[in-house]
């Protein structure tokens, strides 16, 4: 997606829990998996790397795998 559609969905779906964790965006490099919501405790430790995610699930009423 182009920056202002990550932004946009990142806005919408990012969010901080009670236990601490984050919920954020991860989007892919390969164009054909669409971006991943991942809850992590170590946010700022992931931003602007490269890291491997596999996905855990993709739940009916969620737009994007978990």
């Amino acid at each position: 997606p182009a920056v202002a559609e990550r932004e946009a969905i990142a806005s919408k779906h990012e969010r901080e829990h009670a236990d601490g964790s984050v919920t954020c965006v991860f989007f892919p490099v390969d164009k054909k998996v669409p971006p991943i919501l991942v809850r992590t405790t170590q946010r700022d430790r992931f931003l602007r790397q490269r890291i491997v995610v596999s996905m855990d699930s993709w739940p009916a009423n969620s737009p994007y795998p978990l």
